[in-house]
């Protein structure tokens, strides 16, 4: 989630200076694309024939920092984080999404170390994980932020994915536009057309899903639904006829919309400071299980419970 959007409480002066300095950080220069081609940003996970295809997506695992304590609730986030990477572990789906925000500051060497000892069962269990960044990925000091994310997750330097699974295509998509050059966000664009022809005329792939960071549709009264999503991302996966559903989060909450058919996930309730509805109500801590079956999605959200301290199936 962004604190450069809707700060609600008045803070110190010299703090104010270095938080807006750092949500203000420009863009990264263009980078020379003549003559060049564009790197393979393509992976293909093999399944055993006759194997049930099951996913799991997540986001907004971040640790609270300080700053947004001031006026967020405190619910044991980086206990919560924990049970849920151990949740995902024991459920072994055949791999894992993350949709950004994996850290509360992508710069920041020490809470990289932290993410990965929480996310140790997962890592065990050798589930293959792949992540799209978040706005915390490039907190304070975007040029180490990037480059911590990319050294980690992009390979041949994408920060944007096509991830082929049996017979489904999860597509992950960079949606930090202010923090990418002209020529990035240009590139990303005739990529994820060019991905979305390949879907189609993919006669083995029958369905595709799309996670990004930033929300087009939320209810959140923390942060706001991003025009750049739906003006960018938006309508090309609402003309391909094999995308079923379109996954983000950046908002800590559970929220589901449909548009011209298809679903819209909020899904952002990994472990960062929960938040609130503009119709009432408060988020709550989940993940999402995919399952494809007979050419069929299916959705189940697992929630947190604190009393049994573990995740269940709902909704």
């Amino acid at each position: 989630m962004s604190w450069c959007l809707k700060p609600e409480k008045t803070l110190l002066l010299p703090l104010l200076l270095l938080f807006f300095t750092a949500c203000a950080t420009p863009p990264l220069p263009p980078r020379s694309t003549t003559g060049a081609s564009m790197p393979s940003c393509r992976t293909k996970l093999e399944v055993a024939p006759g194997s049930p295809l099951e996913l799991a997506f997540v986001s907004d695992t971040q640790e609270p920092i300080w700053l947004e304590k001031l006026w967020l609730k405190t619910d044991n986030n980086r206990h919560v984080t924990r049970r849920l990477f151990e949740s995902i572990a024991r459920t072994r789906p055949l791999a894992l999404f993350h949709g950004g925000d994996l850290v509360a500051s992508g710069s920041s060497a020490s809470d990289w170390r932290g993410f990965w000892e929480a996310f140790a069962p997962v890592n065990a269990a050798g589930t293959p994980f792949f992540a799209t960044p978040g706005n915390h990925e490039y907190l304070f000091w975007s040029g180490r932020g990037k480059r911590h994310f990319q050294e980690q997750f992009a390979a041949n330097g994408c920060t944007f994915q096509s991830i082929g699974i049996g017979n489904v295509t999860v597509l992950l998509v960079n949606s930090n536009f202010s923090k990418m050059s002209e020529q990035e966000a240009a590139d990303q664009d005739r990529w994820l057309l060019a991905e979305l022809a390949a879907l189609e005329a993919d006669p083995h792939m029958e369905a595709g899903i799309l996670i990004t960071h930033y929300s087009p549709f939320t209810n959140s009264t923390i942060v706001s639904p991003s025009q750049e999503v739906k003006n960018r991302i938006v309508p090309p996966f609402l003309k391909s006829g094999k995308m079923r559903l379109f996954l983000s989060g950046h908002a800590h909450t559970f929220e589901r919309f449909t548009e011209s058919g298809k679903q819209f996930l909020v899904i952002g309730g990994g472990g960062g400071l929960l938040q609130s509805l503009r119709a009432g109500g408060r988020g709550f801590f989940h993940y999402l299980h995919v399952k494809m079956s007979q050419g069929q999605l299916s959705t189940i959200v697992r929630k947190y419970d604190s009393k049994s301290d573990d995740f269940s199936e709902t909704l």
